[in-house]
């Protein structure tokens, strides 16, 4: 009777020991990508004046950890970001470095970017041969419309609507009494 028992109490114990360990994160759920928490953008200023580049802080719900990786950092994100016409246009990461909390990632950027743009990151950053990526809306302290003025050409359709004067010549009636 006593060798029944002991089958059955290793059972138990190997079934208690499964049930510890994914319920404290040690299963599955240790490859699920992080979120990202907050995407905020700021423009960059050069000798203390307002500059056309922008840096993002793309801030992730937990610690990162990268998945081994062949490409650099700044391969994994981009944004997209509407044009003047509505359409997204995708814009491509210069450089990125992690923050020294190891729950953030700084972007750098080569134009602004508004607010309303979108940051993308792919899942497989983070869990090896995944598909999809993660996104997140980037809030920024400029406007679109700020965007737009500050650094596109901006030329009319119809030239006339910018009125030309001519000044007229100066006659004796213009000139002061002495």
């Amino acid at each position: 009777m006593g060798n029944r028992r002991a089958p059955a109490i290793l059972v138990a114990a190997i079934g208690l020991a499964w049930l510890l360990a994914t319920a404290c994160g040690g299963g599955s759920g240790s490859a699920d990508p992080p979120n990202i928490s907050s995407a905020e953008a700021e423009r960059d200023a050069v000798d203390g004046a307002p500059g056309l580049t922008s840096s993002v802080r793309v801030r992730f719900d937990r610690p990162l950890k990268f998945a081994p990786r062949k490409v650099p950092l700044e391969s994994l994100f981009e944004l997209a970001v509407a044009d003047e016409n509505g359409d997204q246009q995708r814009v491509f990461v210069d450089s990125a470095e992690t923050s020294a909390n190891g729950r953030e990632v700084v972007l750098h950027i080569k134009r602004l970017i508004p607010g309303g743009a979108t940051v993308k990151v792919v899942t497989r950053a983070f869990v090896e041969k995944a598909e999809g990526e993660i996104t997140a809306e980037v809030t920024s302290d400029v406007s679109p419309l700020q965007s737009l003025l500050a650094s596109a050409v901006l030329i009319p359709d119809d030239v006339s609507i910018i009125q030309v004067t001519v000044t007229p010549p100066i006659t004796a009636a213009d000139r002061d009494p002495v």
